[in-house]
């Protein structure tokens, strides 16, 4: 299903894989496009992450034929799937779980990956962690074999607490060289009031050292997900249309974030908006409650008219 939406130009302030701040200027309409069946179910299609070039898909659903067991709502806990294709305009094939190798009988949702595709970051709640949800990691030798994953290992409790971590994305700082890991933390279990964190890779113990808020991303309200590839985040700060929104920040010359600005009407609807990822081409994905769906929750593609 396919919607045409009313001319709509925004200022896209990316910021790259090295950190630096990167403009693109979307002119025209915006398309929004459902993914279809091959990936959207009847159940919840959510925590997407597009690669680079488009081609591969990961996501998190609560499938019956989950591992693990429902809980009172009938609900099976999340587990990471993926679908790929072999050009970017061609749809999706069917959504593979990744099975037991990297999923658990418990949740495990927001994968990403590393910008070479070897390193898969992503947030389980299963037994032996440092609190609620923590962050793990899977690597594979090949960036193109889905079912090539490792088993996850944990990222230990200095990046981890007690509390909630997930959403990790990896990327590199241009002016230190270093690997930095930017996630979210809710330290009010039961409640989505996350915060934006940042860590940096430790050169000497190859271990990710304690994460520090970034202040300038932050508000008093739920602050789910930041893209730094792309300076995307989902939040529920005020200005925006309805429920959760997708904003978009900078990289300034001076440092720091700038103020988030708010992608606006032709993304955003009364609805939640969730967790954006990008491809380098331009176009956004994220999973959406909007009416029209196959489901409880769906997965979105926003695709930029020329020009």
């Amino acid at each position: 299903m396919t919607y045409r939406l009313p001319v709509f130009m925004i200022l896209l302030v990316t910021a790259a894989l090295q950190g630096k701040a990167q403009e693109a200027r979307f002119n025209g309409d915006w398309f929004i496009q459902n993914l279809g069946p091959t990936i959207n179910t009847e159940y919840r299609d959510r925590f997407s992450m597009i690669s680079p070039d488009g081609l591969a898909l990961y996501f998190s659903s609560d499938r019956p034929s989950n591992l693990g067991n429902p809980n009172e709502r009938g609900r099976k806990p999340w587990d990471i799937y993926v679908a790929w294709r072999n050009s970017a305009d061609e749809p999706f094939g069917e959504a593979v779980n990744l099975g037991p190798t990297v999923n658990s009988p418990y949740r495990d949702h927001s994968a990403s990956f590393s910008p070479d595709g070897l390193s898969m970051y992503f947030a389980s709640d299963r037994p032996g962690g440092c609190g609620g949800y923590d962050l793990y990691v899977s690597y594979r030798q090949d960036a193109n074999d889905h079912s090539g994953w490792q088993a996850p290992e944990h990222l230990g409790c200095t990046v981890n607490t007690r509390f909630d971590e997930s959403c990790p994305i990896l990327t590199t700082d241009e002016r230190t060289d270093f690997a930095l890991l930017y996630l979210v933390r809710n330290a009010l279990p039961g409640e989505p009031n996350h915060d934006i964190y940042v860590t940096q890779l430790h050169l000497g113990t190859r271990e990710f050292e304690e994460a520090l808020p970034v202040t300038e991303l932050n508000t008093s309200v739920h602050d789910g997900h930041f893209d730094p590839r792309h300076g995307l985040i989902w939040s529920l700060r005020d200005g925006g249309y309805g429920g959760a929104d997708l904003w978009v920040t900078g990289w300034l010359e001076q440092g720091g974030w700038s103020p988030p600005e708010n992608l606006g009407p032709s993304i955003n609807s009364e609805h939640n908006e969730e967790l954006p990822s990008a491809t380098s081409d331009g176009r956004l994905y994220f999973p959406s409650d909007r009416p029209g769906g196959f489901g409880d929750e769906d997965i979105y593609v926003a695709t930029p008219a020329d020009p």
